[in-house]
């Protein structure tokens, strides 16, 4: 929620819906007015517009790591050159003490053969979406039966078949729906006029690697085989994801150009798992407990969802290991403070060594999470705009 102070934008406190289930309908927030509307669709809002707004300075942090090839952009949003951004610091802050630990331990007891330890912690709030997006609620078939794939839908009618995205939430394979990343679907479709799909998928550890990939697999070739139903352009389907998400988009690619020597028309990663092998980079280290993704929680994930530690370097594990002429184009976003940081910058050095079109973003000042948690709404809205430009790119 935004309001106007003193002629500076702020962002106030969140105020979460009710927690519901995977089964609820999305909400719909009141139209905003347009001063509103003007700031909100803004792609750059300057530091010292924001300075204050949400805290009076940035908290400490650690020192941002030496740049790997190739040198991500990283003016947007502009930022110090030291420290986290405001919301971010704020947005930690707020955080619950022990959060990680406890989430841990839930995973562990799943993993142990109680999965209902995992259940409040997969309890998502249903977001308010933006007027203008119509949703369809849709199933498709995988191999362990039908599951749920919402579609957002611009309300403008389009007259020919429309760019499609399919977006799958983060979570490490262990958490996350299909409303943690509802808000985004929403507003990239009503930003681009793109058919965008979130697919459900299964989770671990109750069903471990492959089985989430090959749920996003079915889901995929559910748009392909009924795109004349929604109007969609099969040759425009872009696969995106954050997190775990930014995972299984790229495996999924993956798969299918080993499978079909077919590859989607481009890749959309914010702060991707590219390796589930062990990570000794720069980022790993410095940001490895505090900033949203503790080290030891991601190393949790990767055991919940390849069990098996010799699987971990298999391309449809850790696309980093993968042959890089494989993928599709690519826009990779990164956040300053996030251990995933550097894996996800060589895997784009990897890509732009195999002449694959990648385009690099790192939002200085951001840690991860900024795509589906709230509060931290200035890399939300350029996460929009810098995906908006990518899928202009590919022609939508």
């Amino acid at each position: 929620l935004m309001t106007i102070r003193s002629g500076k934008i702020a962002f106030s406190e969140y105020i979460p819906a009710r927690m519901i289930h995977m089964n609820s309908t999305p909400g719909k927030k009141k139209p905003m007015s347009p001063v509103l509307k003007r700031f909100a669709a803004l792609s750059v809002i300057p530091c010292l517009a924001l300075s204050g707004c949400v805290s009076d300075k940035a908290e400490p942090a650690p020192p941002p790591a030496p740049e790997s090839s190739p040198a991500p952009e990283t003016c947007v949003p502009a930022q110090p050159e030291t420290g986290l951004h405001p919301q971010a610091a704020e947005f930690l802050r707020r955080q619950p003490a022990e959060l990680a630990a406890r989430q841990m331990e839930a995973i562990r007891e799943a993993r142990n053969g109680n999965p209902a330890a995992l259940a409040p912690w997969r309890l998502t709030e249903e977001p308010l979406l933006p007027e203008g997006v119509k949703i369809l609620n849709l199933e498709y078939e995988s191999e362990a039966g039908p599951r749920a794939l919402r579609l957002f839908l611009p309300e403008s009618a389009a007259e020919t078949p429309r760019a499609a995205v399919l977006y799958l939430h983060g979570g490490g394979w262990v958490l996350g729906s299909i409303q943690r990343c509802s808000s985004f679907c929403a507003e990239l479709a009503l930003k681009t006029g793109a058919a965008v799909a979130a697919p459900d998928y299964r989770l671990a550890p109750e069903a471990p690697w492959p089985a989430a990939l090959d749920d996003v697999l079915a889901a995929y070739n559910y748009l392909t085989t009924n795109a004349d139903d929604y109007n969609i352009d099969p040759d425009r389907l872009v696969l995106a994801g954050d997190s775990a998400g930014g995972q299984l988009a790229a495996t999924a690619a993956l798969k299918e150009f080993e499978t079909t020597e077919e590859k989607p028309a481009g890749l959309i990663l914010f702060y991707p798992v590219v390796t589930l092998e062990p990570d000794s980079r720069e980022s790993w280290k410095r940001c490895g407990k505090g900033f949203n993704l503790d080290a030891d929680l991601m190393e949790e994930f990767n055991a919940a969802y390849v069990p098996d530690p010799a699987q971990r370097k298999e391309p449809l594990v850790s696309p980093l290991n993968a042959a890089p002429e494989s993928f599709p184009p690519v826009l990779l976003v990164t956040a300053e403070y996030d251990i995933l940081r550097d894996q996800a910058t060589d895997f784009a050095a990897g890509l732009r060594k195999a002449g694959v079109p990648v385009r690099v973003r790192r939002y200085r000042g951001a840690v991860h999470g900024f795509i589906t948690f709230p509060g931290l709404e200035i890399f939300f809205r350029q996460g929009v705009e810098d995906a908006a430009s990518f899928l202009d790119g590919l022609g939508r």
